[in-house]
């Protein structure tokens, strides 16, 4: 009776291991595919957007955050893309948001700076421009920027 017992309870205790396991595989295979469609798609919404297939590219960013909803670098593309379709304010609004997800970032700090200064928000601008110079402060231009 005693060995029925604890074999019992040794049969439920590997089965629950390996029911972990498998929910635990699972969620790998799962978030590896999310990585790779994210990837393919953040690749040929490049493509796109290098071709001028903007509302093409577009879509493919708005699936890439679909898949990956904090993806700054998604953000950024669709940011550049409304500010070459002359729609300022959503690039700021994007761009706000790309800064914050990646605030060490210089490229993203610099286009936002550009946004800010063609907006006329200087004071946002002033704070944006102070951030690069502590991320980069071996480039004088960004002191003169900031003048």
């Amino acid at each position: 009776m005693r060995n029925i017992l604890i074999h019992t309870v040794l049969i439920l205790c590997f089965t629950s291991v390996f029911a972990q396991k498998n929910e635990n595989d699972f969620t790998i295979r799962l978030r590896q595919q999310n990585e790779i469609e994210y990837e393919a798609s953040l690749i040929e919404a490049s493509k796109q957007t290098m071709l001028g297939n903007y509302n093409d590219a577009m879509s493919l960013y708005m699936k890439c955050l679909s898949l990956y909803p904090q993806s700054s670098a998604a953000m950024y593309e669709m940011a550049r893309i409304f500010y070459i379709n002359k729609d300022i304010n959503a690039s700021v609004e994007l761009m706000t948001k790309v800064v914050s997800l990646s605030p060490k970032n210089v490229w993203y700090n610099l286009f936002y700076f550009q946004l800010l200064k063609q907006k006329k928000q200087f004071d946002k601008a002033e704070t944006v421009m102070k951030n690069i110079i502590k991320l980069a402060p071996d480039n004088d231009l960004n002191y003169y920027e900031l003048a």
